[in-house]
């Protein structure tokens, strides 16, 4: 076959080895096989899911409301919701009331950055020993006249906004852990010299980068019954950038996809890859880049990075003014691309009669988004009907990441949240996430097919009839709960096919907390695992308009096909100038809703939160 240079590369599962930490995932491939690898695709589905299989998302789940007392633990990284313990750094008694201790936990790992853009986003609810000890707490002004402060407590541990050690017994202060923040008041004024360095919490203990937690205790026998409290909080995680508008303030996000390229871009706790390599921004066009005729719908955009669209994807034309026919009321819109006109140009759909006039013009101030984040964050944010309930968004991303475990991991580990895929073409990292598509223009045949193929399909028992998902269900204390495809009771119509030889896929969605998207997510990885044709082919140079993640029809006599849909799964540029594809199945209705059914509701239980303390111990004669 001779040697090849890979533009575009399927990696399924963690094939892929050497991944250490920072920066960026290119430096550890260097070479697969005798092609060196420019590009690449890690996917978070089907074998990917492996990763998972040595974890224990029950373990994981359990343990992160737990507090640990430790200095050196590694923190959480925080995506959307969760609810998590404190890691426990220091518990001292105030100096000169021995009725008084503080104790100091950290909460997460928060973006780099300045307050005004960066931090965790919020802590909603404080338990103390699963009692609800504080309701909405803020992050108040570190000072002499708010540090600390009881806004929130509840009665069991005191009267919001009393005296402390009279009628309320636990106060805080809670820090987002912003690159901004300033070391602790109170802290500092009781534990150290005010004002000065020195001492246990000196003002150099600012914990640049670190969101954590100060709470003061006034011992009272019946308000801590069960002694040193166990602390756990639900919380908003980390702000992130959107997108959509990367020039905008970064900010609570529960969509996969700004939580991905957060964890992408980080050099602080994520794989530091430049945002200049990730296809997540604007790309000006040459001169000349539109042409429209009047009252037309669709316009057509020429730009020397075109082949980064395909059909279906969605691009946005930028400006303030009319420009290129294209009146300002429809710029900044998403169009959908309708065709690839050539190897620098495609068509977009307008969506109506929005030219005013015939004109070719626009200059490089006309841009257009590319972005397969973009297109990837927008299939996030659609509303889904799933039969019973329509769902604001079709995936979200509630969680943490342990930052202790390899970058990697916690990368794939993220990208079962919207069962997406990176991959790398060039120096462009760009998301994927598998749906409905409609098949390139381009199409594979006789007339550009060459040389041998190589067909494989899974064994039995790669393929499943029976998936099991295991999630975190929010309405049952944030613990893992399961969900399968198909449903208990429903005809297993895949187990027939097979002859009732069970084959179950069990995987983990560690950021999914919602049993419809969990149920989605499962078809989606059942019916991929059963679409198993695969076949690599070589073909004429004009292949090379074809990218991972698109759909091409193959019409050839050899496996005697005719517009057999597949994914282009890897493109590589052989020495003697042909081009290889792997080439994998493409059935449309892997990506569509399946049938669910209508979730359990559960019924609400009020069961004391410690034990009666009026309890006389003493036998009743």
């Amino acid at each position: 076959m001779g040697s090849k240079t890979t533009i575009g590369l399927t990696i399924v599962g963690a094939v892929v080895g050497g991944l250490t930490g920072n920066p960026g995932l290119g430096p550890m491939l260097t070479s697969i096989g005798s092609k060196a690898a420019i590009g690449y695709m890690v996917g978070a589905t089907i074998t990917a899911y492996n990763y998972l299989k040595n974890q224990d998302i029950t373990t994981d789940q359990q343990g992160i409301q737990v507090n640990v007392t430790s200095s050196e633990a590694p923190l959480p990284v925080l995506y959307g919701k969760s609810r998590i313990g404190i890691n426990i750094v220091d518990i001292r008694q105030h100096p000169t009331n021995s009725d008084v201790i503080a104790i100091v936990g950290t909460i997460g790992l928060a973006p780099e950055g300045s307050a005004s853009v960066q931090g965790i986003n919020e802590v909603s609810k404080i338990y103390f020993d699963e009692e609800l000890a504080i309701d909405g707490p803020s992050f108040p002004a570190n000072s002499s006249g708010n540090n600390p402060t009881s806004a929130g407590v509840q009665s069991a541990f005191g009267t919001a906004g009393g005296t402390f050690g009279t009628n309320v017994y636990l106060e805080y202060m809670l820090h987002d852990g912003d690159d901004d923040q300033a070391y602790d008041f109170y802290l500092n004024d009781v534990f150290s010299s005010s004002g000065t360095a020195d001492g246990a919490w000196g003002t150099q203990s600012k914990g640049k980068g670190i969101a954590y937690a100060v709470f003061w205790l006034w011992y009272k026998d019946d308000v801590f019954v069960n002694g040193l409290p166990n602390i756990n909080m639900e919380l908003e995680g980390n702000k992130v950038a959107d997108v959509t508008d990367l020039s905008a303030a970064f900010a609570y996000s529960t969509n996969p996809v700004d939580c991905i390229y957060d964890y992408l871009t980080s050099t602080r706790y994520g794989l530091g890859i430049p945002a200049a390599d990730i296809d997540a921004g604007q790309t000006t066009l040459q001169a000349n880049p539109i042409t429209t005729a009047s009252g037309s719908t669709v316009i057509t955009v020429a730009d020397s990075s075109a082949l980064s669209t395909s059909v279906g994807g969605l691009v946005t034309l930028s400006g303030a003014a009319d420009v290129g026919g294209i009146v300002a009321a429809r710029l900044n819109v998403e169009m959908t691309v309708v065709s690839m006109v050539s190897d620098t140009s495609f068509t977009a759909d307008l969506g109506g009669a929005n030219a005013s006039s015939t004109a070719t013009g626009g200059g490089s101030s006309v841009k257009f988004d590319a972005s397969s984040f973009t297109s990837a964050a927008n299939y996030c944010d659609e509303s889904v009907d799933v039969g019973h309930e329509t769902l604001a968004d079709r995936f979200t991303c509630n969680g943490f990441l342990l930052s202790s475990a390899p970058p990697l991991t916690n990368l794939q580990r993220l990208l079962t949240a919207c069962n997406g895929r990176l991959v790398r073409e060039g120096t462009l990292y760009k998301l994927l996430i598998r749906r409905v598509t409609a098949a390139q223009a381009f199409e594979l045949n006789t007339s550009n097919i060459v040389g041998d193929w190589t067909f494989a399909r899974s064994g039995i028992d790669d393929t499943a009839n029976l998936i099991t998902a295991t999630y975190v269900d929010v309405d049952q204390n944030w613990q893992p709960q399961t969900s399968t495809f198909p449903s208990p009771g429903d005809t297993n119509s895949y187990l027939s096919d097979d002859g009732g030889y069970l084959v179950q896929m069990d995987v983990d969605l560690p950021f999914t907390e919602n049993e419809y998207m969990s149920v989605m997510i499962a078809a989606q990885v059942l019916l991929e695992t059963r679409a198993d044709m695969a076949c690599t082919l070589v073909a004429q140079r004009e292949a090379l308009k074809l990218s991972c993640g698109d759909v091409v029809n193959v019409t050839h006599p050899t496996p005697n096909w005719t517009s057999q849909p597949c994914w282009v799964e890897e493109v590589a540029i052989r020495n003697d100038g042909m081009v290889e594809l792997q080439l994998k199945e493409y059935v449309a209705a892997t990506y569509t809703v399946p049938s669910m059914k209508v979730r359990i509701a559960l019924v609400a239980a009020s069961l004391p939160g410690n034990y009666d303390t009026d309890i006389d111990p003493e036998p009743q004669s």
